[in-house]
Formats: C-alpha cells, sequence, structure tokens
C-alpha cells in the first residue's frame, strides 16, 4: 500500500526487559551518540543528533515491558552530501513513533511503527534506511552487547568522505 507508514519487526534472543530499557534506557547505545534528556517515562523529552541533523521527542505512553510511543516535537533533517537537499526538514513533527514488545519463545519481538512516515513524504528513501539501519542496531546491541550508534565524524574523517562521495 503506497500511503502505508513505516513498519518492521526484529526479533531478538533477549527477555522483554531487556528490549523494553534497550527502547528506553540505552538509546545512545543504538541511535546516536550525542542524546541529551531523559527518554523513561511519560512526559520525558530527549534530543538526538546526527551532525546537523537533530530529532527530539516527547515521551507520550510507556507500558513497562510491552509499548514505548513517542511524539516528535522538533526536527531539522540534512540528507547526506550528494543528494538533493530536503524542501521540509521538519517532516517529522506530529508524527508518532510506537515499539511494541511480544514476548515469545525464547525470543522477543520487537515491532516498530513510525506513523507520518510513508513513501509520499519527501524523506521517505533517507528516513526508511535510517531506520532499517537503526533497528539493525538494535538487534546488534540485544545479541552482543555492542550496536552501532550514530557518532559524528571528526573534520579529517568527514573531509575524507566527502571527497569520496565527489567522486562517485
Amino acid at each position: 500500500m503506497k500511503n502505508s507508514n513505516y513498519q518492521k519487526s526484529i526479533i531478538v534472543a533477549a527477555p522483554p526487559r531487556e528490549v523494553f530499557e534497550a527502547v528506553t534506557e540505552r538509546i545512545p547505545d543504538w541511535w546516536s551518540k550525542d542524546f541529551a534528556g531523559l527518554s523513561k517515562s511519560n512526559g520525558d523529552e530527549f534530543t538526538v543528533r546526527f551532525g546537523t541533523t537533530f530529532k527530539t521527542m516527547r515521551i507520550i505512553e510507556v507500558v513497562m515491558d510491552r509499548k514505548i510511543e513517542w511524539l516528535c516535537i522538533d526536527q531539522h533533517i540534512e540528507v547526506p552530501p550528494g543528494m538533493v537537499p530536503l524542501k521540509n526538514k521538519a517532516e517529522w513533527v506530529g508524527n508518532t513513533i510506537i515499539w511494541e514488545i511480544e514476548p515469545g519463545d525464547a525470543v522477543t519481538i520487537l515491532k516498530h511503527t513510525h506513523i507520518g512516515l510513508n513513501p509520499t513524504v519527501e524523506c521517505w528513501a533517507v528516513c526508511e534506511q535510517g531506520w532499517d539501519q537503526t533497528l539493525q542496531s538494535i538487534s546488534q546491541l540485544l545479541t552482543t552487547g555492542i550496536g552501532r550508534p550514530f557518532v559524528q565524524l571528526d573534520d579529517e574523517h568527514l573531509g575524507k568522505a566527502k571527497e569520496y562521495l565527489a567522486k562517485l
């Protein structure tokens, strides 16, 4: 369906409590090391940064070991070098991100839904890829203890990345 919201699930060999704690307490371990705020209880707010891109979320629902719901209250998104810049750099504002935790036999299913992110929005391609990578990072964190959060490149490495992309 063309207008359906982004939705993916991962299955991890971890108990529901561990999955819940990863989503509420360990965001810097899987999404971005540049994290500020609180993310455990209703009303908490936090911001994650990815260089000049940032997202600010407010926690609007928490059901222990079962569900976490965020509302995006502020955002600015810059696409990677070489891509056409977005006209609307705040497309997520007003979007809801839902994490649902379902226990299984020796595994837990983490269902992720981003209401408002669908193929009709401008950032779809880059945001879909970003969430896919983020879910892989959560899976790695829960499986190996080490996620792959975004880390801002220093000037030297950022320059090399830009040079490389310019050659493509």
